[in-house]
């Protein structure tokens, strides 16, 4: 299991040097490794997520756009409203098809940095 992809699709090897950063000596199971690396696999896509909520919150306000209702507020309530967009299929459609496409960059992550590690601390 030294050098395999995990389900995840972070080679064991990368997770097991991350587990035993601080404390090298430490003796790490298989089944450790494989949770390990689904919780920065959840970690790396709520980063995503929270990261591509600022990019386009941003490129709202500075563009054209004249509802920007969603971005008022922060992306707590574009989060909110993403969710109740996919209880309605329709609603998702439609409103996938006018949305423009958002590039995320580190300065979107460095503000959603501090808050994303309290809630995985």
């Amino acid at each position: 299991m030294q050098d395999e992809l995990l389900p995840c699709g972070f080679p064991t090897s990368l997770i097991r040097k991350l587990l035993l950063r601080n404390y090298p000596n430490q003796r790490i199971s298989n089944e450790a490794i494989v949770l390990a690396s689904e919780l920065i696999r959840n970690f790396v896509q709520e980063a995503h997520h929270r990261a591509e909520i600022e990019a386009e919150c941003e490129m709202e306000i500075n563009g054209d756009d004249d509802d920007k209702s969603s971005c008022e507020s922060g992306s707590k309530n574009a989060a909110k409203s993403f969710e109740t967009d996919n209880q309605n299929e329709h609603a998702t459609v439609d409103r996938v098809k006018s949305y423009k496409i958002a590039t995320i960059r580190h300065d979107h992550i460095a503000k959603i940095a501090c808050e994303l590690l309290m809630d995985f601390s």
